[in-house]
């Protein structure tokens, strides 16, 4: 717990291999490599080219013969060059059966980004029989977004599967300690340019998610796309819920940007289409995101639509022209008012996010 962290994981033993006539180990998904010296002493390299010269980061002096997990007495971690400091805290131990199929992890973790960063909120599903330098995944469901664990011992997010083997990310918590995601201490840090990392209080994590969606949402707008909107069961995109309108085919869903969209077809929601959007959604619900909702043109630009509106209470019915009209109950009052679908509607034609 007190570091280092990139050595904090699983290890697997190598069956057919043994370094000073003991097992060998190596991290999960990693590097870092759990061997003995040639003087006797259980040691943790941060890389297996370590084992050759008897270096490393954490050790276990004069083990006789006795597996790491069973020696008595205490671990040292090297605090500077030359010292090592006794560390009653570090613990190696054998895997039960149900950490070793992932089980003691949480299955879902909850992202919240409230300032910045759209893209990384919603829900995450672990990887039970995947680890990534000794640590457990998560994936973004129904998105390309991953939380890991760094060869150096941060938690970190991608925007893509490919920057887990680069060991890039642009949120980090540094220095796990081997601890899961939420219940790690620290402040999350966000990427601001190369090299440059800034702070966020705000960017939280739980294993409990709140189910804090709607699960009915009216729209009002362009004709085709007002009206109802339900939301599917078990679906999610880009980590956030799928809405269906109830008397048609157009879909609400949060696109891989972080934005909300509004597509014509379901199938449009895979290819992160739309013809309405609303911009950096931070993980809120649709009726709740601030900022002006934009329509694309024909020419594939985005203007502002201020007649795009989304909450919570609404009911619809067609009027003679087969418009939707849309007679919207007042909750704090006893006031109705019917207001028609004005202006022309969007191209059917989907506009890639962005």
């Amino acid at each position: 717990p007190h570091g280092p962290s990139q050595c904090a994981g699983e290890y697997q033993v190598e069956p057919r291999r043994r370094f000073n006539h003991m097992p060998v180990w190596t991290q999960t998904g990693g590097q870092c490599y759990l061997y003995s010296t040639k003087h006797g002493h259980w040691m943790v390299g941060l890389a297996q080219k370590d084992s050759k010269v008897d270096i490393g980061t954490i050790c276990h002096k004069r083990h006789r013969n006795v597996m790491p997990h069973e020696v008595r007495g205490k671990w040292s971690r090297l605090v500077d060059r030359f010292t090592w400091k006794a560390d009653e805290d570090i613990k190696v131990r054998e895997l039960g059966s149900r950490e070793a199929l992932g089980r003691d992890a949480p299955p879902v973790l909850c992202v919240k980004v409230p300032n910045s960063l759209s893209a990384f909120a919603g829900d995450y599903g672990l990887d039970p029989c995947r680890r990534v330098n000794g640590m457990r995944l998560w994936r973004q469901f129904g998105g390309e977004c991953h939380l890991y664990g760094s060869s150096h011992g941060h938690w970190m997010f991608c925007l893509k599967e490919g920057h887990i083997e680069q060991d890039v990310g642009v949120l980090s918590l540094r220095d796990h300690k081997g601890f899961f995601p939420h219940e790690a201490a620290g402040t999350w840090d966000i990427l601001r340019a190369p090299g440059e990392w800034e702070p966020d209080l705000e960017v939280s994590i739980s294993s409990t998610p709140k189910n804090d969606m709607p699960t009915l949402l009216y729209v009002s707008g362009p004709c085709i796309y007002a009206g109802d909107y339900a939301m599917e069961p078990g679906r999610l995109a880009n980590g956030m819920p799928v809405w269906r309108q109830e008397k048609g085919a157009c879909h609400l869903y949060g696109t891989k940007h972080g934005h909300w969209m509004l597509a014509p077809l379901s199938a449009a929601v895979a290819f992160d289409f739309g013809a309405l959007m609303l911009r950096d959604h931070c993980g809120m619900p649709p009726h709740a995101t601030e900022g002006t909702w934009e329509r694309c043109c024909d020419d594939g630009k985005w203007e502002p639509d201020p007649s795009v509106t989304i909450s919570l209470e609404a009911m619809i019915y067609n009027n003679e022209n087969g418009c939707q009209s849309h007679h919207v109950t007042a909750v704090t009052t006893t006031t109705t008012a019917t207001i028609i679908c004005e202006g022309a509607c969007p191209p059917q034609l989907c506009c890639l996010s962005w």
